[in-house]
């Protein structure tokens, strides 16, 4: 499942999902933290952009 979240947050600008190296082939995924460009969003702040996230359903 944080493979197939990796790819699609991949492809929206201003968010970067975690790296994981090339020789790992598994990782425990209990946190999925990712790092967010808020000039991507406007200039937004993270308490703003947490709280859209959460508006949405997801735990932020």
């Amino acid at each position: 499942m944080a493979g197939c979240l990796t790819r699609y947050l991949s492809s929206v600008p201003g968010v970067y999902p975690p790296r994981t190296a090339d020789w790992c082939d598994r990782h425990a995924y209990h946190i999925y933290g990712f790092r967010i460009d808020a000039d991507a969003f406007g200039g937004r702040s993270r308490a703003t952009i947490v709280h859209a996230l959460t508006a949405e359903g997801v735990e932020a």
